[in-house]
């Protein structure tokens, strides 16, 4: 298989994890440098206390929408939107073994990180 690169995002609540399905995008504080990505992934931080992550196909670039969306966990209006589509569900150990295989560390402060991966290592 071959790597794509992805974007992730670490979110503070299992329902804005959840929300990202339902409403068809990832909304962010910070922009990436990266904009060529194919893949969006929510991971929880460890105030979230879950393990549920999301892997979605990038149906957008990042932008800035006109309106944020309401977030159940965090109702903040964040300035930066991915859309996304095929909403896939994995878990925040399995997106960290396919980080540490791509050769990629999770050790430091991080919110949004873009790195290559094989897609099928993260189920």
């Amino acid at each position: 298989m071959a790597k794509k690169k992805a974007i992730i995002h670490r979110y503070d609540n299992l329902p804005d994890i959840l929300a990202v399905e339902k409403n068809g995008c990832s909304e962010v504080y910070k922009r990436s440098r990266d904009d060529d990505f194919e893949l969006v992934i929510v991971v929880p931080t460890t105030r979230a206390r879950t393990q549920k992550a999301v892997v979605a196909d990038a149906a957008s670039r990042q932008y800035r929408p006109p309106r944020a969306r309401p977030w159940p966990g965090r109702p903040d209006a964040y300035p930066v939107r991915v859309d996304v589509r095929n909403v896939r569900y994995t878990t925040l150990s399995k997106v960290r073994d396919a980080m540490k295989k791509a050769g990629e560390s999770w050790a430091a402060a991080w919110v949004i990180k873009s790195v290559m991966l094989e897609e099928n290592d993260l189920f």
